[in-house]
């Protein structure tokens, strides 16, 4: 019984340690900037239809934890993905914008930092886009924010300097507790 199971082990063996690290924090070295960037490998969506610009259309943010070590100094931030189905790039240019989390019964307000994403450490954005044409923003963040975002039970977000006037709260897409709670596992050691 046990030969005709050794060669499943073996297989077993050679891909399940691979399984099981597919959703770990990536650490990636900005060659450009000499930081090191330790990114949540999932963002949280948030998802809001938009049927009076298309039919079938849909705005999305997407917030990704990242920690940029820059000589030693440690740092962590929310990066904040906009994007859309149809192309919005304008909607997303200029300021950073600011953005409220309803965090169980807590209003959290993400204020943009002074520095450019390259000037935290950031030359280009090392994993995939979320989004076609998605464009980045970073907020000043801390763990214990971090934290208190992946221990939550309901998130939404809202953009009060919406240019569509439209003050409703954006709905969670994909939830990213799980990329988030690995997140800080992997900063916090």
């Amino acid at each position: 019984m046990l030969r005709r199971l050794a060669p499943l082990f073996l297989v077993a063996s050679v891909f399940l340690p691979g399984l099981a690290g597919a959703d770990r924090p990536r650490s990636v070295l900005d060659e450009q900037t000499g930081s090191t960037l330790v990114i949540a490998t999932q963002p949280w969506t948030f998802a809001r239809d938009e049927p009076q610009l298309a039919v079938h259309a849909r705005d999305y943010v997407g917030l990704q934890a990242v920690e940029i070590n820059t000589a030693g100094k440690r740092s962590q931030f929310l990066a904040v993905f906009f994007w859309s189905t149809i192309d919005r790039r304008g909607d997303y240019a200029g300021e950073t914008p600011r953005i409220e989390l309803a965090v169980d019964d807590r209003r959290i307000v993400l204020s943009p930092g002074a520095a450019t994403p390259r000037e935290l450490g950031i030359s280009q954005w090392p994993l995939p886009l979320p989004g076609k044409a998605a464009r980045l923003f970073v907020y000043p963040a801390d763990a214990t924010l971090i934290r208190q975002i992946a221990e939550s039970r309901v998130v939404t977000l809202r953009l009060p300097d919406d240019r569509d006037g439209d003050q409703e709260p954006i709905a969670t897409w994909k939830d990213g507790r799980a990329a988030l709670k690995d997140f800080l596992a992997e900063i916090l050691g």
